[in-house]
Formats: structure tokens, C-alpha cells, sequence
């Protein structure tokens, strides 16, 4: 199975940077060590590096079961 290709971002400017470079739209995971991240908000798509950026604040900000 193919892996898709990303990188990790600590900030919504890495997140922004790396939209960029990979191009297209793009997905914004949040790493959380509990099950169902997405269904807590914590996956989004992005259409573009500035969408990606603004997301990407959105959800580091956020408290994801705790």
C-alpha cells in the first residue's frame, strides 16, 4: 500500500510551509494517543497552504478527550 507523503508540524506556519511544498489539498491530523481523533474534529482537509495554516491553528488549539 502506498504512503502518502507528509511531515510533521508543531505550528500553524510549519503547517503552511509544508502545504506548500507538498501542493494540492492536504489533510491536517492531529497525533493523539486516544482513539477517534476524527470524530472529535481533530482531521480536516485543507485546499490550499493558507487553509491548511488556519486549520492547523484550530486544532492545536484544541482539547481532544482530554
Amino acid at each position: 500500500m502506498p504512503i502518502p507523503r507528509g511531515d510533521v508540524a508543531t505550528t500553524p506556519d510549519e503547517a503552511r510551509a509544508i502545504a506548500a511544498r507538498l501542493g494540492g489539498r492536504v489533510v491536517i491530523k492531529s497525533q493523539v494517543l486516544v482513539g477517534g481523533p476524527g470524530k472529535a474534529g481533530g482531521i480536516r482537509l485543507a485546499k490550499d497552504p493558507n487553509e491548511a495554516g488556519r486549520v492547523a491553528g484550530q486544532i492545536l488549539g484544541m482539547n481532544i478527550k482530554g
